[in-house]
């Protein structure tokens, strides 16, 4: 599908490019996240394998000491997606391009893939923000319906009230179905094609998923038995998952965001406005005053700021939020914030109903 935007990276968005560069020209600092980040990273990867030891080390503990392992093990998994994943296949994490990509593929650990990962958001998702065939995060069928285009079925009148223990569902289906849907079938999207993968790449792509399984299943099932190691393991993944899709749902598909329709033949998406301007259009900040939530998120509650400049790192967020605002203002841009992560998930779960009737 070819996608269109009346005036490419038009006045608006070298207005706030110019006012970013000029913030860290007079505040001397760098755009990647730099001592601020590895702490963050050094925080969230002793978490990971401190629970991931002490699950395998305690097989004599009791179920509900293994189920409180496994539980910190998932939100920590979701955590270093937000942190160190999404700023490393962003190029933000670090100045080091060689740290970029080691923190990129920490997904590769988590059961993912980085390269079909950055393939369909860095292009897909950050250029065509909520094209229907072309931004693979709308295209949830057939159990949700988030876009006027996409086909109602009578199930869908109830999609705000089984979202989210659905969406615990959405880790374990991305690693262990969505991944080889992609790599089969060489699209990341509906209308998007996955791009020739190296040799390297495909062993990487293989090996990966296996030592996540390895790693994972296996070893704790050796430890502790099998029963104990699937269910902590499903208990992990379900956590991971409602926390990773809420999170990434709540940019983007809330009340008073924009979604573009395709043309009548399906092919082609002309946008009437700039591409700094649809990304404001189709985008939702949330809670930027809960700066713990923005600790745990890496900034993606400013999610705004970051399809504005995904590899600055998500640490100098809050200060780039003002500069776009105020740009914003005065050219009197309407944006969308909500002030608490409740008040923002109320917002999704009522556009699902909407769209569902």
């Amino acid at each position: 599908m070819q996608v269109t935007f009346e005036s490419g990276q038009g006045e608006f968005f070298k207005s706030i490019r110019a006012d970013v560069a000029d913030y860290f020209r007079r505040s001397n600092l760098c755009t990647s996240g730099g001592r601020r980040a590895k702490t963050k990273a050094a925080v969230l990867l002793t978490l990971l394998f401190g629970s991931y030891i002490a699950i395998l080390l305690l097989p004599a503990a009791t179920l509900w000491v293994h189920l409180a392992l496994y539980g910190l093990m998932g939100i920590v998994f979701a955590l270093i997606g937000f942190n160190l994943m999404h700023d490393g296949a962003h190029g933000s994490f670090s100045t080091s391009k060689k740290l970029n990509k080691l923190m990129a593929y920490s997904l590769n650990l988590l059961g993912g893939n980085a390269v079909i990962w950055k393939r369909k958001h860095n292009i897909n998702h950050h250029m065509f923000t909520n094209v229907d065939g072309v931004d693979d995060d709308i295209e949830l069928g057939p159990m949700f319906r988030l876009h006027e285009a996409q086909k109602k079925r009578w199930y869908h009148r109830f999609q705000n009230l089984y979202a989210i223990p659905l969406y615990g569902l959405s880790y374990l289906l991305w690693i262990y179905f969505f991944d080889f849907r992609k790599y089969f079938r060489r699209r990341v999207a509906r209308h998007a094609q996955l791009t020739s993968m190296t040799m390297q790449e495909h062993i990487t792509f293989w090996m990966s998923k296996l030592l996540h399984v390895l790693v994972f299943v296996l070893l704790p099932a050796y430890c502790v038995g099998v029963g104990l190691a699937l269910a902590g393991y499903l208990f992990a993944g379900v956590l991971a998952g409602i926390f990773i899709a809420v999170v990434f749902q709540l940019a983007h598909v809330v009340e008073g965001a924009e979604f573009e329709l395709p043309e009548a033949d399906a092919t082609r998406v002309a946008v009437d406005t700039e591409w700094a301007v649809h990304q404001i259009r189709t985008t939702a900040n949330f809670a930027p005053a809960n700066q713990f939530l923005s600790w745990m998120l890496g900034g993606l509650n400013y999610q705004m700021v970051h399809h504005l400049f995904p590899q600055i790192s998500h640490v100098h967020y809050p200060a780039l939020r003002e500069i776009i605002l105020q740009n914003c203002s005065q050219r009197d841009i309407p944006y969308l914030e909500f002030p608490t992560f409740s008040s923002a998930v109320q917002s999704h779960l009522r556009y699902l109903r909407t769209m569902g009737r």
